[in-house]
């Protein structure tokens, strides 16, 4: 079964200039295996050149850990917000509603921008408000509607 990306590590990827290519249902031989290993090592020198990063995999892993444990914290952040409340009212007693959050873009240090759906589930096929874009600064703590 392929691993899809998470909202954070879609958002690092960009961050970083990062394309993934998913391979699924194919047989993997050790030629390409090899031939993998070697572009990625390319990759991540290219980027250790690039950055002036000493150990650019590393850098990116730690990172990653960062964004998701910052994706957690907005979560948190958009889902108790006046914005979320202004939105939807009476979210948190609506049990037929979720969230969901999407297209997450780290704008700087302790700044993201992301997507808000609000979903029913007894109707997961089509979305019954629109998106809502979100500036969430974890610094200051605050969520803004962006317009």
């Amino acid at each position: 079964m392929a691993k899809n990306p998470s909202q954070s590590e879609l958002a690092l990827d960009q961050k970083w200039n990062i394309e993934k290519i998913s391979v699924a249902q194919c047989r993997v031989n050790a030629k390409l295996r090899d031939s993998v290993k070697i572009e990625n090592e390319q990759t991540w020198a290219r980027i250790a050149k690039e950055l002036r990063i000493e150990n650019p995999e590393l850098d990116y892993q730690k990172q990653l850990y960062s964004t998701k444990r910052d994706l957690n914290i907005i979560k948190s952040m958009v889902h108790n917000s006046n914005v979320a409340n202004s939105i939807w009212k009476n979210l948190r007693k609506k049990k037929e509603d979720f969230l969901i959050y999407e297209n997450m873009e780290i704008l700087d240090k302790s700044k993201y921008a992301i997507s808000v759906k609000k979903w029913k589930r007894e109707n997961d096929s089509k979305p019954q408000s629109r998106t809502y874009n979100c500036i969430v600064d974890l610094s200051s703590e605050s969520v803004v509607l962006k317009d």
